[in-house]
């Protein structure tokens, strides 16, 4: 059965900008960080909870869970399991005012 990855909007402008931000200094880390994400996304969906669940202050993310972009530690992804995958929401750096940004 073929697994479902889902990509949300947001999720792929995140994408966008983190490949723009690496390739400045490194072209290749930047293609090599898109690479690593769908292979990270495809991973999800074959094992939707492998992610650890992510425990928001807002309780209507609380469904969500997160896991590292393979290569890449700072890099999160937050996604949902759905029926025969993920949906992949957000794509986002772990410095950053995660919450904020769901809102």
């Amino acid at each position: 059965m073929k697994r479902r990855v889902l990509v949300r909007e947001a999720a792929r402008r995140d994408l966008a900008e983190c490949a723009a931000f690496i390739a400045r200094s490194n072209p290749r880390a930047a293609a090599a960080f898109l690479d690593s994400a769908r292979r990270t996304f495809a991973r999800l969906a074959g094992l939707p909870f492998l992610g650890a669940a992510w425990e928001p202050l807002s309780p209507s993310l609380r469904d969500f869970r997160r896991f590292r972009v393979t290569g890449f530690a700072d890099v999160l992804v937050f996604y949902r399991p759905i029926e025969r995958g993920v949906e992949i929401v957000r794509v986002l750096h772990g410095a950053r005012d995660i919450e904020a940004l769901f809102e």
